[in-house]
């Protein structure tokens, strides 16, 4: 069902039962009225003539007939029945009646000395006095013919007064809910219009700061992050397929000179050399590409456990400066831990590993003095780690962009690499929940500040 059938009956329902229980209040507050007052009418005609007999040394019929017809105007089917305190008639207004007052009626003047009774149509008044003769039971009875049609006729007018009412509403509600949609259906038609070939497409914000507004606002960010997406993702394809070719182009060109012809043992050493560093090469990118795609994997598929991060820090430094002897890692401690605890984290190793290594590696490449120091902190809520050197720096135009996969600054291009270190860093850094600050400036330092939480103790 849409949204606007559903808010159109939404609409018709609450006005439909808002109307229903003010025309039943209104039909029960008139019947209440109508009773009220036909029961004063005859009341008015029991006490009147109660009044006369009580007044009157003897009882006599035909005044009391002639009182009765030149008295206030006759009820339709009105009875008259009065009865002595044996509950013996002394006196009917007429011969015809239609309905005789029965003992369970009389019954109930006994306690009380005045009741409303109903028998079929008829409405009964009765009242009891004290008379010369002792008490007297006076019952007016009447229909109300003329209440029960008003009745009628207001209940006709209830219904079409609703019926009209809801037909009116169902139509405005549906004009208005198509109203108030039409900004939604203009939203839903720009989309539809966007797809992965005009993601630079934006909504065209309403100019009502409503919640349409917000809408739009918040699917503009989002086709940013995604247009940003794509053409990281295009670039980052584009520059994978860059990076592999060089090396399998190499290996090949070599491999089809050293087959053109006999050649000696040396040259084919040395081209065998030759190829096996470009393998080296193309296997280094493949397992960084690889570890790039297990850093963006959900957190849950990977093996996390407890870590003691300068214990990471430790292993790291002695990993590098195996393979690297030029290379000086300098770990220093802000404060002291308390416990092993100061230092622990949840965190997968091997990721851990590849991030730290990644950062020191590209401290000690890019520093004159091939030179990294590291510095370890803490608070009750999380684990800092700077990494500084002083070396060639990062533009702040650079900044922006050092985390883009294969990326690489102007200064740095003179130097091996892919690209692939900080991106991969930072990815594994995020599935840690942590953050990655740098500074830096030109030819001078750079500082990388990763940030983990901690494990409370």
């Amino acid at each position: 069902m849409q949204i606007r059938t559903k808010l159109t009956l939404t609409f018709i329902s609450i006005v439909a039962v808002t109307i229903i229980v003010s025309s039943i209040f209104i039909y029960l507050f008139s019947a209440n009225y109508r009773s009220d007052e036909f029961y004063q009418r005859l009341s008015s005609k029991a006490n009147s003539m109660a009044k006369i007999l009580i007044n009157a040394d003897e009882i006599d019929l035909n005044l009391l007939r002639l009182i009765e017809n030149t008295g206030p105007a006759n009820l339709p089917d009105e009875q008259i029945t009065i009865f002595n305190q044996n509950n013996e008639i002394i006196f009917e207004s007429k011969e015809n009646k239609k309905i005789s007052i029965d003992a369970k009626t009389l019954d109930l003047l006994k306690e009380k000395s005045e009741i409303k009774h109903k028998i079929g149509e008829f409405e009964i008044h009765g009242v009891k006095l004290k008379g010369h003769n002792g008490n007297i039971k006076v019952f007016a009875a009447a229909i109300d013919k003329f209440g029960y049609s008003k009745l009628e006729n207001l209940k006709y007018l209830l219904f079409i007064n609703l019926s009209l009412i809801i037909l009116v509403i169902a139509l405005v509600a549906w004009l208005f809910a198509g109203n108030a949609l039409s900004p939604i259906s203009k939203i839903i038609e720009q989309v539809e219009n966007i797809s992965e070939n005009n993601l630079n497409a934006r909504l065209k914000p309403s100019k009502n700061k409503d919640e349409l507004h917000k809408l739009s606002v918040t699917f503009n960010k989002m086709l940013e992050r995604i247009e940003l997406a794509f053409i990281l993702q295009k670039n980052f394809v584009a520059n994978a397929s860059h990076e592999l070719r060089t090396p399998l182009t190499a290996i090949r060109g070599q491999m089809e000179v050293i087959l053109l012809k006999d050649r000696e043992k040396s040259e084919y050493i040395t081209t065998i050399e030759s190829v096996m560093e470009d393998i080296k090469n193309l296997s280094i990118i493949t397992n960084r590409l690889l570890s790039l795609a297990q850093a963006t994997a959900d957190r849950k598929d990977l093996d996390f456990q407890k870590l003691r991060i300068d214990d990471l820090l430790w292993q790291t430094q002695t990993d590098i400066t195996k393979f690297n002897p030029d290379f000086n890692v300098k770990i220093e401690f802000k404060k002291l831990p308390e416990t092993e605890d100061d230092f622990t984290i949840e965190g997968n190793e091997q990721l851990l590993k590849t991030a730290i290594n990644n950062i020191i590696e590209n401290g000690c490449k890019f520093s004159k003095f091939k030179t990294v120091e590291v510095e370890l902190d803490f608070d009750i809520e999380k684990i800092y780690i700077d990494f500084t050197d002083q070396g060639i720096g990062i533009s702040e135009k650079d900044l922006e962009h050092i985390f883009e996969p294969f990326y690489r600054t102007k200064n740095a291009i003179r130097f091996p690499g892919y690209g692939l270190g900080l991106s991969l860093t930072q990815k594994i850094i995020n599935l840690h929940q942590g953050k990655i600050l740098v500074k830096s400036e030109l030819k001078k330092f750079t500082t990388f500040q990763i940030t983990l939480p901690r494990i409370q103790g």
